[in-house]
């Protein structure tokens, strides 16, 4: 089944929407009646797992999820060794110690993570914010500069696409959304209301609504979903292909725009040196991993608390692969997995576009929400912005951004042992997806 998403090619961009006229939108939300209103993740306690009939992948797949017969569809994620078991009832005595490992990432010059004003919050949005606030009123100041250079210089290297004045300008766009998505969320606690999700999350949408806006006017970016039906109603725990930087953004606009979702992301902890994304993020639920941790079981503990309280309108949002699904990192995983683990290297062998997915936090996520159903989500035309230094080169977007999500009751979803293995078969279900797809959309994978 197909579902189209609504028009909103047309929409402006608001970036220049004012702070005080967003606060007081924002302030004007309030929760449903007798709706719990869950509060940002502090601590980390032990859950009781519930016990749910397994099934097969093979049921969900050959059917329609969205059929009544069938039921309804930073990189970050916890990066336990691929090897070890991964079980929703938590580790047991004697389980083996997990780690959130390096073995699927791509080796780059500078860890973000290691950066000193990463732990220390003060120090880091003395940075971050001035910084970004400087970034917007600079391009904003100077754009009678950079906006006709740009445009000449366009005009004699690739005068069909315009790339660099599409960039400069969309960073002009996401700077001034994030100045005054700080601002909002100042003015909000000026207001004394930093304790409330509810206006945090309408700010989210917002920001994330307009970010995609500003994609479309300024990149010609077009989206087409299927299966859209498959995100309401929560709970849900959204597993997502991880392809490159923007995909990040699709969930929250996905939740968004139309079912009005809750989401809780599980980001990596570089992603706080984003300002608007470090302030709203630490006031609603989500969780930012600390990807190099010797000693996974905090994080395990904490995405399980995560998942906790999940209600009719949450998801939480999770990227199994750990890191982007570039060729070189493929085949060291598959690599890595067939010394250790021949049976599942030869599940996952056939892999040809995605990573082998880490079922760690994922099943943590279930554990903490017994009643989540899974959402699947594959999407296409991404895959250039794996670097932003390749970003003039992929803009503007020549085909749309395709999307397709599957879902999965609960009860269809196996336990213990046999988690990671349905874990791999729908990871399988997806690379097809995206295989047949990508001839269609032209789009390219990273070497």
């Amino acid at each position: 089944m197909r579902t189209a998403r609504p028009d909103t090619s047309t929409m402006p961009v608001r970036g220049s929407t004012s702070t005080r006229e967003l606060v007081s939108r924002l302030t004007s939300e309030r929760p449903c009646v007798g709706e719990t209103v869950a509060r940002p993740v502090r601590s980390s306690t032990s859950a009781t797992p519930r016990t749910t009939p397994n099934a097969h992948l093979q049921h969900a797949v050959t059917l329609d999820p969205h059929d009544d017969a069938a039921g309804r569809g930073a990189d970050s994620a916890v990066a336990q060794d691929v090897h070890a078991p991964t079980t929703l009832g938590g580790p047991g005595p004697g389980a083996p110690t997990l780690r959130l490992g390096c073995d699927c990432r791509s080796v780059s010059t500078v860890d973000l993570g290691e950066l000193p004003v990463i732990g220390h919050v003060p120090r880091r949005r003395l940075v971050t914010v001035p910084g970004v606030a400087m970034i917007a009123g600079g391009l904003a100041a100077t754009v009678p500069v950079w906006l006709p250079s740009a445009i000449a210089y366009d005009l004699l290297r690739a005068p069909r696409r315009m790339p660099w004045t599409r960039v400069l300008s969309f960073s002009l766009v996401w700077s001034g959304l994030e100045t005054v998505g700080v601002g909002a969320s100042a003015a909000l606690w000026a207001l004394g209301m930093s304790g409330r999700p509810d206006p945090h999350y309408g700010l989210q949408r917002w920001w994330a609504t307009r970010l995609v806006d500003g994609l479309r006017l300024v990149c010609d970016l077009d989206i087409e979903v299927e299966g859209a039906d498959a995100l309401s109603p929560g709970p849900i725990v959204m597993c997502v292909r991880h392809a490159s930087h923007p995909d990040a953004l699709l969930p929250a606009w996905l939740l968004a725009d139309g079912p009005g979702m809750r989401p809780r992301y599980v980001l990596k902890r570089e992603m706080l040196l984003d300002p608007s994304l470090d302030v709203v993020g630490n006031r609603v639920p989500n969780h930012f991993i600390d990807r190099g941790a010797e000693d996974s079981g905090p994080e395990l503990e904490a995405l399980e608390e995560l998942g906790r309280g999940m209600g009719r309108r949450d998801a939480a949002v999770i990227f199994p692969e750990g890191t982007f699904a570039r060729d070189a990192t493929r085949r060291r995983a598959l690599a890595w997995i067939a010394e250790r683990d021949p049976e599942r290297a030869s599940r996952v062998s056939a892999l040809r576009h995605l990573l082998p997915p880490r079922g760690g936090g994922t099943a943590a996520l279930l554990r903490g929400s017994p009643d989540a159903d899974v959402v699947l989500m594959a999407h296409v035309g991404l895959e250039r912005l794996s670097r932003l230094v390749d970003a003039p080169g992929a803009v503007p977007f020549a085909d749309p951004v395709r999307v397709r999500l599957w879902r999965w009751r609960r009860a269809e979803v196996p336990e213990g042992d046999d988690f990671l293995p349905w874990l791999d078969d729908a990871w399988l279900l997806l690379d097809d997806w995206v295989d047949r797809q990508l001839p269609r959309s032209g789009a390219r994978h990273g070497a």
